[in-house]
Parts: C-alpha cells; sequence; structure tokens
C-alpha cells in the first residue's frame, strides 16, 4: 500500500485487515487484496490493471513493462 500512497499519490479511500482501495483524480482507482499463501510471504509480486474504456496502446504497454522490471513483479494490462 505505501507505494501507491506514498509513492503515486494514492488518497485511501477504505481499509480493512484484508483489503485497501485507493483512489485518484479523474476516477482511477486500484483495490489491493492480501491473501495468504502467496509466494514472497505475500509481498507484491503481481499487478493487473484495467481500462473502463479503451484500449493499452503499445507505449502503455512498453513503460508497465519497464516498470515490472524495476520493481522486481508481474504487471499485466487487461482490456
Amino acid at each position: 500500500m505505501r507505494l501507491f500512497r506514498n509513492v503515486l499519490d494514492g488518497r485511501l479511500e477504505a481499509a480493512d485487515a484484508g483489503t485497501a482501495e485507493l483512489t485518484w483524480p479523474g476516477g482511477k482507482r486500484i483495490k489491493l487484496v492480501r491473501e495468504d499463501g502467496l509466494p514472497l510471504g505475500g509481498a507484491l509480486h503481481h499487478v493487473r490493471f484495467t481500462r473502463v474504456t479503451g484500449a493499452f496502446s503499445t507505449k502503455d504497454q512498453e513503460h508497465a513493462g519497464l516498470l515490472a522490471r524495476q520493481l522486481g513483479l508481474t504487471m499485466e494490462l487487461a482490456d
């Protein structure tokens, strides 16, 4: 949650013991879900982004790939 809140300036809208939902201007939001028994002891390892309208561009996909490598996780862009 610190990545999305402190680094990416997300606003915490709701949280409980297993989830947190953050938002940004323009209707952007992400819901983080904790799941026991995951690799890396539950550390962030997979991020999936979706859009309500429009597809991700090649530039978006390249940028996501670069960020994924820098963060050491899997990043998926879904239409």
